[in-house]
């Protein structure tokens, strides 16, 4: 009788943590699906005489790719500023 017991434990327990395995696998994969979107992010339209200030580190800075390619290029190009 006590196999029976343990039997039905050991079976509840993985069912639980199968369930929240697959939970989490559910949330990377929406995650990472709305991470490589090709949509552009919609920007409030800024007055004429806004200013921006990308304001941050070496990434901030684009260290290692091209300056079209850097976090101020990107922004300025979404903006039109």
């Amino acid at each position: 009788m006590n196999m029976d017991v343990q039997t039905v434990l050991i079976t509840h327990s993985f069912q639980r943590y199968r369930r929240v395995g697959l939970n989490a696998l559910l949330l990377l994969i929406l995650l990472f699906s709305a991470a490589c979107s090709d949509a552009v992010p919609k920007l409030p339209t800024l007055a004429d005489d806004a200013v921006i200030l990308a304001f941050g580190d070496s990434l901030t800075y684009g260290t290692g790719v091209n300056q079209a390619q850097s976090y101020p290029a990107i922004l300025q190009q979404l903006t039109g500023k």
